[in-house]
């Protein structure tokens, strides 16, 4: 197909209680398209133990305007070979997203941090050859990335162009050898890893 499965919250709809679970996809653009538009809701749905490979974009939780409040959950996914022209493993523009024990596996970049993501924790997860591992957006604060493991990543580790509110601890990072630029802070504030 062209996308996978689609959860569309607009006009005071609530998309809650929704499970993504055990799926084996394999699309041409997005895989699982999440768009909170605007005054839509999106909470406690989660995406779980699938198989996602290939295509533009595995998982595009978007923001179509208005707050996106609300956790969300990814969970135990494997995340491989996605957007190796354009397009992103899991890109995030709602807030409060938990991102844990999942394998992203050479993808172009494997998470993407939009302006509107905020209040987002990545924890646990494996970030192996991909090529961009994290771009955090100007405006995304106070998201955590804790506890991840990444190697072989043939570009930047994190990329950040927001520092506000971000922790970066106790990870492993293993490069490939003579990599430059693992770390790339494009602003003015100092961050602790």
């Amino acid at each position: 197909n062209y996308d996978g499965i689609e959860l569309v919250a607009a006009d005071a709809n609530v998309i809650s209680g929704i499970l993504i679970k055990n799926c084996v996809l394999k699309n041409t653009n997005h895989n699982i398209y999440l768009l909170n538009a605007f005054g839509g809701v999106f909470i406690d749905n989660i995406i779980e133990s699938n198989l996602i490979e290939g295509g533009n974009n595995g998982i595009w939780a978007d923001n179509g305007g208005g707050n996106a409040f609300g956790k969300n959950y990814i969970f135990k996914n494997i995340i491989i070979n996605i957007g190796h022209d354009a397009g992103y493993g899991l890109l995030i523009a709602q807030d409060s997203i938990e991102v844990e024990n999942n394998i992203f596996w050479g993808n172009r970049i494997a998470t993407y941090f939009d302006p509107f993501a905020k209040g987002s924790k990545v924890k646990n997860n494996s970030f192996y050859q991909n090529e961009k591992s994290i771009i955090l957006s100007t405006g995304s604060v106070d998201n955590q990335f804790l506890n991840n493991t990444y190697a072989l990543n043939s570009a930047a580790v994190f990329n950040m162009n927001e520092t506000e509110g971000v922790i970066f601890a106790n990870s492993n990072i293993f490069t490939e050898s003579g990599q430059q630029n693992i770390v790339i802070n494009n602003t003015s504030q100092d961050i602790d890893f």
